[in-house]
């Protein structure tokens, strides 16, 4: 008669802690190619797997993670940003969202994040790239903000000034002037001083003189 083989709590344990990969997908459920794929996911000796350390992480792919407040502050904005454009009526949408969490639980929210975070990469990639300006770039937005409102009370308080486009002085009453322009007062259009528009007139009278000498 054969003798009786006795498998001690120990030996249960060592076969625990060295399991193949068909053995883990059995045990979780899964295809023996997913868990190949998700292998950074789990701790190997020797290419074996622990079945603890394999319980261990299965359970935290459906326990919701504890976020720091670094990451738990912008996620709070997104949420706010989700239900302030995309939800029209909020009851509907926590209606659903309950019915998916009491069907399938944890997993059905993470897949309802899963397709949020899909959409989400769908839009980014006909967003234009964005990146943050330097310390110049918001240094020269912020001169031409004071320089855009400063126009803008100039003109409101008849403080507008219009300069010559050739010669640069400003119009000042009667005459025209060189120099800064006076604190509080704003350039807004551009014309022609006449006597810029008087060396134009003489120089287009000599070059038609000129021209009526060739032809003669």
């Amino acid at each position: 008669m054969a003798k009786k083989t006795t498998t001690t709590e120990s030996d249960s344990r060592a076969v625990l802690e060295s399991l193949s990969q068909t053995d883990v997908a059995w045990l979780i459920g899964k295809p023996s190619s997913w868990v190949r794929d998700q292998n950074h996911k789990f701790e190997r000796n020797n290419g074996r797997y622990d079945a603890r350390q394999v319980v261990a992480v299965m359970g935290s792919e459906f326990t919701a993670a504890t976020l720091g407040d670094d990451l738990l502050e912008p996620v709070c904005h997104l949420c706010d940003d989700v239900a302030d454009f995309a939800v029209c009526r909020f009851r509907p949408a926590v209606e659903l969202l309950e019915g998916i969490e009491r069907r399938h639980g944890a997993p059905g929210l993470a897949a309802v994040a899963v397709r949020l975070l899909e959409v989400l990469r769908e839009r980014a990639e006909s967003e234009p790239e964005t990146r943050h300006p330097t310390e110049q770039e918001i240094r020269e937005r912020a001169e031409a903000e004071i320089d855009r409102l400063a126009t803008i009370d100039a003109r409101q308080t008849y403080k507008r000034l219009v300069t010559c486009g050739k010669c640069h002085r400003y119009r000042w009453g009667s005459k025209f002037r060189s120099g800064p322009i006076p604190n509080g007062y704003a350039i807004v259009d551009e014309i022609t001083c006449p006597e810029c528009e008087s060396k134009q007139s003489r120089r287009r009278s000599r070059s038609m003189a000129s021209l009526s000498e060739t032809e003669e």
